[in-house]
Formats: structure tokens, sequence, C-alpha cells
């Protein structure tokens, strides 16, 4: 956050846990990820990380600009995290523009350098590798606080909730800065052709949508099948938000004929009577 705040970071950044990616087959190592704020459970996660040699945490950085200023970034950040205990860091590519057209077909992550690519949506999607995907997913993105503690205790609460309700996420990511002032953590369900599989799922959405209102964390995007859901978890003041919203609507689309419903907004002759 200190580095995003000060215009020292200048993209996004991904965090990740070695940690967690390499336990995840583990049963006996999530089940004590989920116990993570009992003592005992950290002492093994310790002595599991240290025997492993697995950081709990990794972070991949990224600066944009010349050569000289971004070195200068570089040693910035590492003077930063050098305050955390046992941290390590690895130097990444450095990329002159503009790119010959053979480098820029090397690259994985065409994106990060402004090059329009569908990589991002190969998760679930038909290849080689996974010649029959699902039909698609619904993507479940909660907003939460740019903190540690913030991390930690969605990681905590999520994870929990997941398996109390017997949910199985085709992904779910670590906190993304997608926004300077926030992270968006990224869940996905798939959507397969099998209605009780569905239906389960979008039980289990709106749960983590009310579940993550408990916690103070909204939804930076949504399906249109969840927006009245999303909508109705900013509920302060007996709705006020809601109330403004359908003043607008009311006086800019009287007939209500543009958008019905969209963002959990309904015209008037539609709106659902509120409690």
């Amino acid at each position: 956050a200190n580095l995003i705040y000060s215009g020292v970071l200048n993209s996004n950044t991904i965090m990740g846990s070695p940690m967690r990616y390499s336990t995840l087959t583990n049963p006996t190592i999530n089940e004590l990820f989920l116990n993570s704020d009992k003592p005992e459970a950290v002492r093994v996660l310790n002595q599991y990380a240290a025997t492993n040699k697995l950081p709990f945490w990794d972070n991949r950085l990224k600066f944009y600009g010349p050569e000289a200023v971004i070195k200068a970034q570089w040693e910035y950040a590492k003077q930063k995290f050098a305050q955390i205990p046992d941290v390590s860091f690895q130097d990444g590519k450095l990329l002159r523009f503009p790119l010959p057209q053979e480098q820029i077909d090397r690259l994985t992550d065409k994106e990060n350098i402004g090059v329009p690519s569908l990589e991002a949506f190969r998760d679930g999607a038909r290849s080689p590798a996974n010649p029959t995907p699902n039909i698609g997913h619904l993507g479940f993105s909660p907003v939460i606080p740019m903190t540690g503690e913030a991390v930690i205790e969605s990681q905590r609460v999520i994870a929990r909730a997941l398996v109390d309700l017997g949910a199985t996420p085709a992904f779910n990511t670590l906190p993304n800065s997608y926004h300077t002032r926030d992270f968006v953590i990224l869940i996905g369900f798939s959507i397969m052709d099998d209605v009780d599989i569905n239906k389960k799922s979008r039980e289990v959405f709106r749960r983590l949508i009310k579940l993550a209102a408990e916690h103070g964390w909204g939804e930076y995007r949504t399906h249109t099948a969840f927006m009245d859901d999303v909508a109705d978890i900013y509920s302060f003041n007996n709705h006020a938000l809601q109330r403004l919203h359908e003043t607008l609507k009311d006086a800019i689309d009287p007939n209500g004929i543009l958008s019905a419903g969209r963002y959990g907004i309904w015209p008037k002759h539609l709106r659902r009577n509120r409690a």
C-alpha cells in the first residue's frame, strides 16, 4: 500500500502464496489453514513452511517508465520490504520498447504491456489440457481494504465459509490491486450442465454476498442474477442509496423502459415492495 499510495508502484500487483498453492492437495495442511487463528495450527504451519522452504507470501511488482527511474523504484521497494524478516528478492525482466514481435509472442502476460489478449480467460476454457470445459463461471469478487489485517481476515472468513457451505470454487485468488486504494478477491464457481450444481452455486454465492457485507466488504461487480442481492446490502438509513437511485430512475426514465432492474434499480411499475 505504501508503494502504491506514494506513486512508486505505478501498476497493479497480485499477491501470491507459494505455501498455499503447494498445499492445496494436502487435506491436513488445508485444515490447518482454516484454523490458522489457533496457536497450535500456526506452529505446525510455520514448521511445515520452514521444512519445505516455502514462503507464506510473495508479490510481483511491475514498474513502467525510463530505465533509470525503474531501477530507482525497485531499489526503493527492496529497502521497504527489507524490514520483513527472512525476505528475499528476485530481479525480473527489463523490457525495452518497442518490443520485437518474436519477443511479444514469447510473453505469457501480454496484457501487462498493453497487447490485447484473451489469455486471462484461458482458465476453464477449452484447451489441449482441458478438452471438455465447463460452460462458464460466476465470479464472486469482494472488495477489501488494502491492509495486511484485512487480507488475513478475508482469507480466514471466506475459507471457513466455503468449507462450511460445502463449496468447491473453480478458482480462488489472493488479493489483486485493480484499484489504488483497495484489494479485490476473485472466487469463481463453475456453471455446469447440471441444474442441481448450478442451484447450489447460486445459493453459496448469495450467502457469500451477505457474509462479505457483514464484514464491510461489497462487490466490485456481479452477474445480473445477483444485482438485487448486492444492491440490497447497501442498506444504511433504510436503503437511502437505493431510494436515491429509484428517485433518479423515476425522473429520468418515468416509463421504465431503459435497462429495467440493471444494478438493482427497478422502475416504479416493477419495483418490489420493501418492508
